[in-house]
C-alpha cells in the first residue's frame, strides 16, 4: 500500500471562514412598523410577516454558523485520527 491519500484542507477552511463572514453579515433590517396613521388589516399582517421573517432569518443566521463550527470540529478530528493511524502504522513498520 505505497499510495496515499492526501487532503487538502486549506479550501474547506476557507470556506468555512467565507461561511462564517457572510452568516454573519446577514442583514435583516425589516421595517419596525409601517403603520402610520394607517390601520388596515394589511399592514398588520405585514408587520407580523416583518417579525415572523427576521426570526426565520436569526435562525437560519444560527445554524449556519453551529453547521459551520461543527464542520471545523469533524476536519479537526479527522486531522487528528490521521496522524494517529499514520503513527502506528509507522510503529509497526519498525
Amino acid at each position: 500500500m505505497s499510495e496515499e491519500v492526501k487532503i487538502n484542507y486549506t479550501p474547506i477552511e476557507k470556506a468555512l471562514v467565507n461561511l462564517k463572514t457572510s452568516a454573519q453579515a446577514m442583514d435583516y433590517d425589516i421595517v419596525d412598523d409601517c403603520q402610520g396613521d394607517n390601520m388596515l388589516d394589511m399592514i398588520t399582517k405585514i408587520n407580523e410577516i416583518n417579525h415572523l421573517l427576521e426570526e426565520v432569518l436569526s435562525t437560519y443566521q444560527s445554524l449556519l454558523l453551529d453547521h459551520g463550527q461543527s464542520t471545523v470540529e469533524a476536519i479537526n478530528q479527522f486531522v487528528e485520527s490521521e496522524q494517529a493511524i499514520a503513527s502506528s502504522i509507522q510503529f509497526l513498520e519498525k
